[in-house]
């Protein structure tokens, strides 16, 4: 499978196997849905640029913000506008912020997300049916980011962007930041979404095309 896909440059490694660090793979996903060239200073300029301030996470208001300043047309769903608790609180236990810092975190990450939505909006579909989405706009030759979870690679799972760029029955292919091409089954994306849901994330698509 002749495929290239961008690998993060900002990984560590522990006990010989990878991890990633909070909010590269939404950059690393932006840079293999649109077919950018890859690098460092790119990724990292991305991930200053589109996080979920003051956190490190980034989720579809990333894709929109990089979405104007690179001038490339986007396709956006998500099941849900709103940002919640669970959501925060995920981001709270990951990036260890202090206690003293948490509701303050909170209040700016809440305000920044809802003027970005709000301001674009028009753009932004409400998602339905995840699985039937991503088939349907691989059949129209798009490529498609996805917020799944790493559970697949890592014993303590995060919400973890992919993109799929290819169908084979019930496997798809992808182009994952940490692993390089991988392949996901139906039931492997659907426990993706359910263990996502626990932490109060919910689905979210990105597509472009060329």
């Amino acid at each position: 499978m002749k495929e290239k896909c961008y690998i993060t440059s900002t990984r560590t490694t522990h006990k010989h196997k990878k991890k990633e660090i909070i909010g590269s793979c939404g950059p690393c996903s932006f840079i293999n849905l649109t077919k950018t060239k890859g690098s460092f200073i790119l990724e990292k300029k991305l991930a200053e640029m589109g996080r979920l301030k003051p956190f490190h996470a980034s989720g579809y208001t990333a894709f929109l913000i990089w979405e104007n300043k690179f001038k490339k047309d986007l396709k956006i769903f998500t099941a849900s506008r709103k940002i919640n608790d669970k959501r925060l609180n995920l981001m709270i236990r990951y990036e260890k912020v202090p206690e003293n810092k948490i509701e303050k975190y909170k209040k700016i990450a809440r305000e920044r997300h809802e003027k970005i939505d709000k301001k674009i909006s028009n753009q932004v579909k409400i998602l339905k049916n995840p699985l039937q989405k991503i088939n349907e706009l691989l059949k129209q030759g798009y490529r498609v980011a996805i917020l799944t979870s790493s559970f697949y690679f890592e014993k303590n799972p995060v919400p973890h962007w992919i993109v799929v760029f290819e169908r084979e029955k019930n496997k798809y292919w992808f182009c994952d930041s940490v692993n390089g091409i991988i392949s996901l089954t139906k039931k492997q994306l659907e426990k993706g979404w359910k263990i996502n849901k626990k932490e109060g994330f919910s689905p979210q698509l990105v597509a472009h095309k060329e």
